[in-house]
């Protein structure tokens, strides 16, 4: 778990989420060694506006895509988010 950041934006057009070794806030920890932690990166400075999923069914683009906005969310309360770094 970790407190997250908010760093001031340049410009009114730029926009940065950038999670590290983010877990789903609801999997418990017996079940947290078999889960694969995820990195999120939403940076429109870069050119990385937009996030687009696909693979295979059951691979997890749901689990991530739920994940992400739980984590943004959490962070907008005051929340401590399930990641390295937020």
């Amino acid at each position: 778990m970790c407190r997250p950041v908010f760093v001031q934006a340049e410009s009114a057009d730029h926009s940065l989420l950038s999670v590290k070794e983010m877990i789903h806030p609801c999997v418990t920890m017996s079940h947290k060694k078999h889960f694969i932690p995820n990195d999120t990166l939403l940076d429109n400075k870069a050119n990385q506006s937009l996030l687009l999923v696909t693979g295979p069914n059951m691979g997890g683009k749901s689990t991530l895509l739920r994940q992400t906005a739980l984590a943004a969310i959490l962070a907008q309360i005051g929340c401590f988010v399930p990641a390295q770094q937020c």
